[in-house]
């Protein structure tokens, strides 16, 4: 199973490792401040990326855990 985080905060940071911890990979991270995305990558082994245009779209699942004003703008750049 492929899986990308979109977000980097608590709640992103909880699910990846949640998943990590019952053996799913997380293929990729994103963050809004690419420090935090190479962070939350190096916790769990992922890959930190730059831009939603390198996002995987042929994920299984995609998180989308960043603030809720800031969905629309996200989802509209997938």
């Amino acid at each position: 199973m492929k899986v990308v985080i979109i977000g980097s905060g608590n709640v992103a940071t909880h699910i990846a490792k949640a998943l990590v911890a019952v053996d799913i990979s997380i293929a990729q991270i994103w963050s809004y401040h690419y420090q935090n995305a190479i962070s939350l990558a190096s916790d769990i082994n992922a890959i930190p990326i730059r831009d939603l245009s390198e996002i995987d779209l042929d994920a299984d699942i995609c998180f989308i855990s960043v603030k809720d004003d800031e969905i629309a703008n996200v989802i509209s750049e997938l």
